[in-house]
Parts: C-alpha cells; structure tokens; sequence
C-alpha cells in the first residue's frame, strides 16, 4: 500500500507540472520514471492526466464560432475573402474578386484552412488549387452578411 502511495505521489506531481506548463501528454513513456512492474497504472495514469490537461480549456461550439467569427472580423482582406467566396473558387479568381493581391489572398486562404474555415477540396495540384468554405465559413460569411446590413 505504502507503494502505491508512492507511486501516486510522483505521479501526481508529475501532473501537475505539466499541467502547469501547458504541455499535454502525448504518449504514455513520459512516465518512464515508474517501474515497468505497473503498466496498469501508467495507463490509468496517462488516462487521468489527459483529462486533468483538457480541464478548463474546452470550449463548446458556440465560444469557438465566436472566436472564429473575431478572427475573421479582425482583418479587413479576411473580410474581403470570406464575403468574396460564394462558391468553390481558385486563389486568382479570389485576388480578383477581392482587389487583393496573389500572395495576400494565398495567406488569407491558408489562415482559413488552418483555422478550419476553408478547405482546399484540389490539394493534389500544385497550381489552380480550388478552396470551398466550410460550413463554419458560411455560417461566419452569412453573420458578417447580416452584421454589414
């Protein structure tokens, strides 16, 4: 019992500091201090340390459209793009419609996909590539739409 105990001591301090430093587990060898005798308890461990991490930063649907919705609020050619795209279009028919130039609308474009408001549905061309708004998008699209109004 004393054992256990033991274990549950490192471990929890363990924990915490990740906790701390914001770095969440992403396999269960970071607890390669504990002898290999416990591997139920590695898992179990690894299990509640997720959970611990995850505590207090999800969020639900509607505080993430929000913070989607500001980020798109916050830049003028993010505005541009977004109301521009009413049907899959390429990067230049984009640059075109917007004002904008090649290498802004490309890195509003990638700002999108990486914060999941458009995809790129032709990812295997290397030119041409053709970017849909997601159904995130059009919903922040349709918002910005009767926001302007």
């Amino acid at each position: 019992m004393v054992r256990h105990f033991c274990f549950y001591s490192v471990v929890n301090a363990h924990l915490k500091a990740l906790y701390r430093s914001n770095t969440p587990l992403t396999d269960p060898g970071q607890f390669e201090f504990l002898p290999i005798c416990c591997p139920a308890f590695v898992n179990s461990a690894f299990i509640v340390a997720n959970y611990v991490y995850s505590m207090g930063k999800t969020k639900n649907a509607k505080e993430r459209f929000w913070e989607d919705y500001g980020y798109v609020l916050r830049g003028k050619q993010r505005r541009q793009v977004i109301t521009m795209m009413e049907k899959p279009m390429s990067v230049t028919q984009l640059k075109v419609k917007a004002g904008l130039s090649l290498s802004e609308t490309s890195r509003v474009l990638r700002g999108f996909a990486k914060q999941r408001l458009a995809a790129c549905i032709t990812p295997e061309h290397l030119t041409g590539r053709i970017y849909a708004l997601t159904t995130k998008g059009k919903r922040i699209r349709d918002e910005l739409a009767k926001t302007s109004t």
